[in-house]
């Protein structure tokens, strides 16, 4: 479930490594996609950590069926969200815009930096978060608090450069919080 976190937690302890359970949450506040870092977790509240996650798992599939959608509409590719699983051999519950970048490069010889341009704003297979699947900044910090860990804000400083289609300035969301 949590993409080989166990293992890592596993094969950290059989070394003596200090390690951190860690995630990443994108929520959405006024229209900006806000990503929030959760650190330190209890991975034995397993049933919270899936209740809350599975529709942000399920949004983030939709988006990677978009993103394939959008390559074979453009005819630049012809894959499925499970030629992706099997090819970059993912464990976890979602297919990220990475994994296809990933699997984009891999297929066309494209160097990775080209592909994630094909997938970034006004790129040929960009596709948004779809936000009704999110929950909002405070959802996901008293989610990350529930299960036991910390909240940070990702990123702080690409969402003060971030405007939304209807103006919203990201430092406004700094601010706020």
């Amino acid at each position: 479930v949590y993409q080989g976190l166990p293992e890592f937690l596993a094969a950290a302890k059989k070394y003596e490594i200090d390690t951190i359970t860690g995630i990443e949450v994108t929520s959405t506040y006024k229209g900006c996609d806000v990503h929030i870092l959760g650190y330190g977790f209890d991975l034995l509240k397993e049933k919270l950590l899936k209740e809350k996650l599975s529709a942000h798992w399920e949004m983030r599939n939709k988006r990677a069926e978009q993103t394939l959608d959008k390559y074979r509409n453009a005819e630049l590719m012809n894959a499925s969200i499970n030629d992706v699983r099997q090819e970059i051999k993912i464990r976890g519950p979602y297919v990220a815009t990475t994994n296809i970048r990933e699997f984009r490069a891999k297929e066309s010889g494209l160097s990775y930096d080209q592909v994630k341009d094909e997938t970034k704003r006004g790129g040929i297979a960009r596709v948004s978060y779809i936000i009704n699947y999110l929950m909002s900044p405070v959802e996901v910090v008293k989610f990350i608090n529930a299960v036991g860990g910390k909240a940070v804000l990702a990123h702080p400083g690409e969402l003060s450069k971030r405007t939304d289609k209807e103006g919203v300035d990201g430092n406004l969301i700094l601010k706020s919080y």
